[in-house]
């Protein structure tokens, strides 16, 4: 009996990369994308694109370089915001977003600046969930895959169940 549920669990733990909410599409690539003090890459239609950057500043310091074209990538793994459209077929589409990432590019595709911000936020969980106790030389390894995502609902909140325990305040 426990041969047959150790394929199953095999195949949920390959979906876990460290994301919430889950998204809804992960396809996994053999490969991995070594963090190594990336170049920033704009496309010139992304939307908002200085409060991205200074969301990446944030979480990761100031980026080695920010390029404004691809001809200035140099060997550096590089992170590119680019304009993509979702499919028409998915709830919320303004909300999509999509993240590549190869061996030496990770892509954040979205059509709206909400979508890019997801992405982002999805980005640094994805780096979190991967990040290893810093050596001299080692870098954060992210395997490769591809990621689709939107949600399903157009509003989203946290349901507080206040009769299983303290009320919470505002400020928590």
């Amino acid at each position: 009996m426990a041969l047959f549920f150790l394929p199953i669990f095999s195949l949920f733990s390959q979906q876990n990369v460290g994301i919430i909410p889950a998204p809804q599409t992960i396809v996994p690539h053999p490969g991995v994308f070594y963090w190594y003090r990336p170049v920033l890459f704009f496309d010139g239609a992304v939307p908002n694109r200085d409060i991205l950057l200074s969301q990446y500043r944030a979480m990761f310091g100031d980026a080695d370089s920010v390029v404004n074209n691809l001809e200035e990538w140099t060997d550096n793994p590089a992170i590119v915001f680019q304009l993509h459209r979702p499919r028409p077929d998915i709830d919320n589409p303004d909300q999509a977003y999509t993240i590549q990432v190869k061996e030496n590019v990770i892509t954040i595709g979205a059509a709206t600046a909400e979508g890019f911000f997801d992405g982002l936020q999805s980005l640094k969980q994805l780096y979190r969930y991967n990040c290893r106790e810093w050596f001299d030389d080692q870098s954060v390894e992210i395997p490769c895959m591809d990621i689709y995502d939107y949600p399903n609902l157009q509003k989203r909140g946290w349901m507080v169940d206040i009769s299983r325990g303290p009320i919470i305040t505002m400020e928590y």
